[in-house]
């Protein structure tokens, strides 16, 4: 095991000048849309598989420097996109000294458990003792598989608590093309704080038309993924057209909404954490508890918890009197509608936030760093 996890620290890459530029590195590039992705792919082609010169050539390409400096640090091999990640987390600047060490605590660690159960899985995949029995086999891969993915889940919702939203927007910047949106981003959206009326229904306008607007080339690439007869090197060409065509679609969307919304709401939307949903955001209370909390952390935390209930029944409160008579007045696609839907939306932002930033206080003020550290690695 003790191999194991200098192998893993190893393959992090934190102190490594140099490893060989691969194009699975390259998929980690965040902020480049797939014809700007073949294209970068097509000018470092001669680099493929050589270690010098590969960060000047990222920088010269227009790749941020922190992307830069990762990738060309960044060996190839199992869980890439976890270890390109999980130290970029260290590299912000202004952390505080309760930041860093918590950070510094779980970063290694976290690694280690999730190349460990990699590790695991490999072995399994290989097992021929398994051969006969293929569904206990596929039963446990995929157990292995959910572990490593719930563990990334919990690192970074603790990371989420454990930065600031400022902090998180600007680690948006560099996270990899996989964690750049996370699942359900529309509804994410929707809970932007202080979203009104008139910028939801301004979104939604947006949404809509992306849909009409890409179904066709959608069914197309589906169409064409299907197709066992066409040409290869024809089929991948007309994919990578329609492909295009939607995104060029979707990069117009992007720079429409980014000017409907506020600089705060972008922020916070920016700041969201990878891998988490709408509806997990909304259970953080529910995860506090489940870090084996001793008497006096957990009457700490219940503080917290009322001055969170406070601040959402005050702004329910405010909702309430702004609502007055609307409720049952009109149909569901009446302005009016639309005003209470929102109202309730920033109830709910209200709450998430107040839950946010108590769980903060709950990890840098309250809980042990162990304490912390044995709830991710233990996924119920």
């Amino acid at each position: 095991m003790r191999l194991l996890c200098l192998l893993c620290l190893l393959l992090v890459g934190g102190n490594v000048s140099a490893a060989p530029l691969t194009p699975e590195k390259l998929q980690l590039i965040p902020g480049l849309f797939p014809k700007e992705r073949r294209e970068l792919a097509r000018k470092l082609a001669p680099l493929m598989g050589k270690q010098e010169g590969v960060a000047e050539a990222l920088l010269h390409a227009g790749v941020d420097e922190k992307v830069a400096e990762r990738l060309a640090s960044l060996y190839p091999g199992p869980l890439l996109v976890e270890r390109y990640s999980h130290g970029l987390v260290l590299e912000l600047e202004g952390l505080t000294e309760r930041q860093r060490e918590l950070l510094e605590h779980l970063h290694p660690s976290v690694l280690a458990a999730q190349w460990t159960l990699w590790w695991q899985r490999s072995r399994l995949e290989q097992d021929a003792g398994l051969e006969k029995d293929e569904i206990l086999r596929r039963r446990l891969l995929d157990a292995l598989s959910r572990s490593i993915h719930e563990i990334e889940k919990r690192y970074w919702r603790v990371v989420g608590y454990a930065l600031t939203v400022e902090q998180r927007a600007r680690l948006h910047e560099w996270l990899p093309q996989p964690y750049q949106r996370p699942p359900n981003l529309q509804a994410h959206v929707f809970q932007a704080p202080g979203l009104t009326p008139s910028q939801a229904s301004r979104i939604q306008a947006l949404i809509t038309e992306y849909g009409s607007e890409t179904a066709a080339d959608t069914a197309e690439i589906q169409r064409l993924q299907a197709d066992k007869e066409m040409d290869t090197a024809q089929k991948q060409k007309a994919i990578e057209a329609a492909t295009d065509r939607a995104a060029d679609v979707l990069r117009s969307v992007v720079e429409r909404s980014r000017e409907i919304l506020t600089p705060n709401q972008i922020k916070h939307i920016d700041a969201l954490p990878p891998l988490l949903t709408p509806g997990e955001r909304n259970q953080t209370a529910q995860y506090v508890q489940q870090m084996g909390l001793r008497p006096e952390q957990r009457e700490r935390i219940e503080k917290l918890a009322a001055d969170v209930m406070a601040k959402v029944k005050a702004q329910q409160e405010r909702a309430r009197e702004k609502l007055g008579g609307m409720q049952g007045e009109l149909g569901g696609d009446s302005p009016q509608a639309m005003t209470m839907m929102m109202m309730q939306q920033n109830v709910n932002a209200t709450r998430m936030l107040a839950m946010e930033e108590a769980a903060r206080a709950a990890v840098l003020e309250i809980l042990d760093k162990r304490q912390i550290l044995g709830w991710i690695l233990t996924p119920r």
